[in-house]
């Protein structure tokens, strides 16, 4: 069976729902745009990579097993 996966980190800054500007939680956000690169990524014919958060750390990874 092939399975495609993505997993990725959410304990970081830019996932953060306490912001220090008091604007509201980052998170749906965060994993709306991280979701919209892989997907683009599947689409350019990609099999695999790594995922970054906003702030430029490497949380993840995506791809077909």
């Amino acid at each position: 069976m092939t399975e495609f996966k993505i997993t990725f980190n959410t304990e970081n800054a830019a996932f953060d729902d306490d912001l220090q500007d008091g604007s509201v939680d980052n998170s749906e956000a965060e994993v709306n745009r991280i979701l919209n690169i892989v997907r683009h990524q599947v689409l350019s014919g990609l099999n695999r990579g790594s995922i970054a958060d906003s702030n430029g750390n490497t949380i993840g990874q995506w791809g077909w097993e």
